[in-house]
């Protein structure tokens, strides 16, 4: 769903490889702000395909949380490290726990691997996720890099354990990240593509 449209932000603001491999270039669940300007989402067939500054957050679901499906799906979202979506909102409305990037999300409905393996691949790639909700075990893990899991767990905690009531934490953390604007700026996208088009005739 967002993984075409990404590989397009990527080329088209002037960066020179691809970073999703064919079949992997789409995602589960992707919230866009309603405030995005231009709105613009393309249909192809039965895939929706949008600018990358429009994500709020974006969810990789699996029905099973196992070691091979884990390390799949944080070697996919890491790949959104390198996307850069700063600048796409001006005047913020924000607390002090909003970030300014999508908030990647893991979701799993049951589980077949020990807490302490998850724990550990997630630290091993703490960079390519923000929070992992296993509805199984009712528990929500928090990256420490989302601001409102720091506060939570301490300084000196590199994620956040939130047992219980899971999901009603998991859209907590979720909406205590996202930063509120009164627009986001998806133009920059679509200028790069006038660019490029420019430059082809």
């Amino acid at each position: 769903m967002l993984g075409e449209s990404l590989k397009l932000s990527r080329n088209y603001r002037g960066q020179a490889f691809e970073v999703f491999s064919t079949g992997e270039n789409d995602f589960d669940v992707v919230a866009t702000f309603k405030n995005a300007c231009p709105k613009i989402v393309l249909r192809v067939g039965d895939t929706n395909f949008i600018p990358f500054d429009a994500a709020a957050f974006i969810i990789e679901v699996k029905q099973t949380l196992n070691k091979e499906n884990l390390a799949k799906d944080l070697e996919k979202l890491g790949k959104l490290i390198s996307f850069d979506c700063s600048g796409r909102f001006g005047i913020s409305f924000t607390g002090q726990f909003s970030i300014d990037r999508p908030i990647k999300t893991l979701l799993y409905y049951e589980s077949s691997v020990a807490g302490d393996t998850v724990v550990k691949m997630l630290l091993d790639n703490v960079k390519s996720w923000d929070l992992l909700l296993d509805f199984s075990n009712d528990v929500v893990i928090g990256n420490a890099a989302l601001p409102i899991v720091k506060a939570n767990m301490g300084a000196d905690k590199l994620l956040g354990v939130f047992a219980s009531h899971s999901l009603l934490n998991y859209i907590l953390l979720t909406q205590s990240s996202i930063t509120l604007a009164p627009v986001t700026e998806t133009m920059r996208v679509f200028l790069s593509l006038l660019r490029l088009a420019s430059k082809k005739t």
